[in-house]
């Protein structure tokens, strides 16, 4: 390090900067609630985009069953085929417009 360093005073300053600032605890443990801060947020994002494709595809998913419903309605099939083969209630069907 010192290698590194000789007769660069820019590097100098900031290597006795970086030693100051491990030296004192209490910055330290700043800097370290940061970084957990950070990674937290990080955390939080994946887990909102998980939960939101989730979602997403959950939605598409019924959509699709609704669809698939209506056409049967539409075509004639009983109900009670349509609840057995779309999961959807009777009820659900009969709403279907």
């Amino acid at each position: 390090m010192k290698t590194l360093l000789k007769g660069d005073t820019v590097l100098t300053s900031a290597y006795k900067a970086y030693q100051q600032f491990n030296a004192d605890v209490r910055l330290r443990a700043i800097d370290d609630a940061r970084e957990q801060y950070l990674h937290d947020v990080a955390s939080q994002k994946v887990d909102a985009v998980r939960d939101g494709l989730a979602e997403g595809e959950a939605r598409g998913e019924a959509r699709g069953r609704a669809e698939t419903a209506w056409k049967m309605r539409q075509e004639g099939f009983p109900v009670d085929a349509i609840s057995r083969l779309t999961g959807l209630s009777a009820e659900e069907i009969k709403r279907l417009r």
